[in-house]
């Protein structure tokens, strides 16, 4: 593992978990990942993430926990 995926896995993992209130999903990290590669592919970086597309990714992916949920249960 490169520097660079160590330092994205320990931001995602220290910085951005703990204070979510979610839980850690098998399918979340390969999510995250095809979503921030994808972002920097169409910004033309040749598929080198940065931090800010993994806030991009982690801000499309989840739904912002406001309501306790409320919102879901009215489907």
């Amino acid at each position: 593992m490169s520097l660079l995926n160590r330092v994205l896995l320990n931001y995602v993992l220290t910085k951005m978990y703990p204070g979510s209130k979610r839980p850690l999903l098998a399918c979340h990290p390969r999510d995250l990942i095809c979503m921030a590669l994808d972002k920097a592919s169409y910004d033309e970086r040749g598929g080198r993430l940065e931090i800010d597309d993994l806030r991009w990714a982690w801000a499309n992916y989840f739904l912002p926990i406001e309501d306790g949920g409320a919102a879901a249960s009215r489907r």
